[in-house]
């Protein structure tokens, strides 16, 4: 399946159900992302299971789309949760956003992300070793990204806030690899 929405994406829509009906009883359906949301909803759609919804960032929200783009997304994403049962926010942010764009709040559920390091097992003494591991002092910023490498995701301005707030400091040489990571990486200047 190709990334972007498809002409052949209708073939999935139809061919879901009847796989699926043939070898399983399908108690479920959770779909992720927008394209997974919208093939994954209407395929699940008479098939008598809960459907779920984790958008991971509402297209409606790409500051990269244009502004028809969004407000096709947003009627498409109205009209979907009218087949879902639960949509999973990942932030309140997100909610806030899914209620502007007018999804209905008793369908939004959050579930931030995060790690409970007390019942995960993770205590500051890991810290210390983990920036031992790293080459890293006490007065040395350390922050980790997880995500795809695309502009909705923010990499590059994540990269580009830390070379100006470096250069800000008066830390050059720090300011100067953020930038030069972020061109190489091919997400500069991608907001």
């Amino acid at each position: 399946m190709r990334h972007g929405l498809h002409p052949a994406d209708a073939i999935a829509i139809l061919a879901c159900p009847v796989v699926l009906a043939g070898e399983w009883s399908l108690r479920y359906s959770h779909c992720h992302s927008t394209k997974a949301g919208l093939v994954g909803r209407l395929a699940a759609v008479g098939m008598g299971c809960c459907i779920l919804y984790t958008p991971h960032g509402l297209v409606t929200n790409a500051p990269f789309r244009s502004r028809g783009y969004r407000a096709l997304a947003g009627w498409l994403e109205r009209g979907l949760a009218l087949l879902g049962d639960v949509i999973l926010c990942n932030s309140e942010g997100e909610k806030r956003h899914a209620e502007e764009v007018g999804l209905p709040s008793t369908k939004l559920c959050v579930i931030p992300n995060g790690i409970d390091t007390v019942r995960s097992g993770m205590y500051v003494e890991d810290r210390a070793a983990m920036r031992a591991r790293l080459s890293l002092n006490e007065a040395d910023i350390c922050v980790g990204f997880v995500g795809r490498m695309i502009p909705g995701k923010g990499p590059g301005v994540l990269l580009e806030a830390f070379g100006t707030r470096a250069a800000h400091r008066g830390l050059l040489s720090e300011a100067c690899v953020c930038r030069e990571r972020a061109r190489k990486l091919r997400i500069a200047g991608q907001n």
